[in-house]
């Protein structure tokens, strides 16, 4: 029937966002169309219930400050995005979205040594599967451009056996990447 193949579509299309009231309300109209639909009705109580459980989280002054960072955060408001993850890390010292946003900040800013602790720390702290992989990504890149910037540094000092062995740990880590392979022609 053409109709259940529209609101299939709109929960499907429901599902991928996240939950708001703009949502709720989409959901909300939809089981008004669809009464006796017991899974749009059981799925606009799922809505209903984890919005009301994101106001109640949203009381929490640390939980607020991370989710308005993280939203810096995905804007690209890195100043903006620390200093509201900075204070949501004071209450929520070992959540691996604060840890993990502070690391893409100093990412960002190519400071990968710095980055590194906070991907660590996410990836102990990791309760979200889906994110596992994310945070050892991260750890492997900011490893990898943090080994290339310390051989650089250490090339410009004529320490060429030290930059040796940081090149050889980025390209082992890291063998798609071209730029440690043009640092081990600055060793000649």
């Amino acid at each position: 029937d053409l109709g259940r193949q529209a609101a299939d579509a709109w929960l499907r299309s429901l599902a991928r966002r996240p939950y708001n009231a703009a949502t709720l309300a989409e959901y909300a109209e939809l089981a008004r169309r669809y009464p006796s639909d017991s899974d749009i009705q059981d799925r606009y109580r799922q809505a209903q219930r984890m919005i009301a459980e994101e106001r109640e989280r949203m009381r929490d002054p640390y939980y607020r400050a991370m989710r308005e960072g993280l939203a810096l955060l995905e804007q690209e408001s890195n100043t903006r995005a620390e200093q509201r993850l900075r204070y949501a890390l004071i209450g929520r010292p070992n959540d691996e979205e604060v840890l993990g946003g502070l690391g893409v900040i100093h990412l960002r800013r190519g400071q990968q040594s710095r980055a590194l602790p906070y991907f660590r720390k996410a990836l102990a702290n990791n309760s979200n599967p889906d994110l596992r992989g994310k945070w050892q990504a991260l750890i492997d890149t900011s490893s990898y451009w943090a080994w290339v910037k310390e051989a650089d540094a250490l090339i410009a000092k004529g320490r060429f056996d030290e930059a040796e062995e940081r090149l050889k740990l980025a390209t082992q880590l890291r063998v798609d990447l071209p730029r440690a392979y043009v640092s081990y022609g600055d060793l000649e």
